[in-house]
């Protein structure tokens, strides 16, 4: 995870995101244009935070791989200010709503301070709602009924 990261707030990392993400747009056209082995690996060359098939490396998604190699490491998450550093980097990020999810899942548990984000997206809310919660997830409800098939799955759990 970068350290410069850890002293932004929303709008710096906002920043940050957009230029990751415009670099990697960037990035997937030089490469589907490429004609060749020799022009793909320029390509490699010229991004190197580029690797075709994966998402970019936004600051949320620096920080979550950060706290999975924590969380591998040492299941008890003793390194709490880097823990507290990650979850922040996370809960600011424009993608938060992703990686809270991906949070919460790696721990088996319900990530309370991070319902507000993951509530933003109808996949991650009905993903939040049947793995970690399973059940209903109330913050989610809205984002999830924006979409048809998110809520037609949430409403078929009928259990919540």
């Amino acid at each position: 995870m970068n350290t410069k990261y850890k002293k932004m707030d929303a709008r710096q990392l906002t920043e940050c995101y957009n230029e990751v993400i415009a670099k990697h747009e960037e990035a997937k056209m030089a490469y589907k244009a490429a004609k060749n082995e020799d022009e793909r690996g320029a390509v490699f060359k010229d991004y190197p935070d580029f690797k075709s098939g994966h998402l970019p490396m936004t600051p949320a998604r620096q920080a979550f791989e950060t706290f999975k190699r924590q969380y591998e490491a040492y299941s008890d998450l003793s390194d709490k200010q880097l823990i507290e550093d990650c979850e922040n980097i996370i809960l600011l990020s424009p993608d938060a709503a992703e990686y809270c999810f991906h949070v919460a899942r790696r721990r088996q548990l319900p990530w309370p301070e991070a319902e507000h984000r993951i509530a933003e997206s109808p996949m991650w809310s009905y993903l939040y709602a049947s793995m970690i919660i399973k059940g209903k997830f109330d913050a989610g409800e809205e984002a999830i009924h924006s979409n048809e098939n998110y809520s037609k799955r949430y409403n078929r759990k009928g259990d919540y």
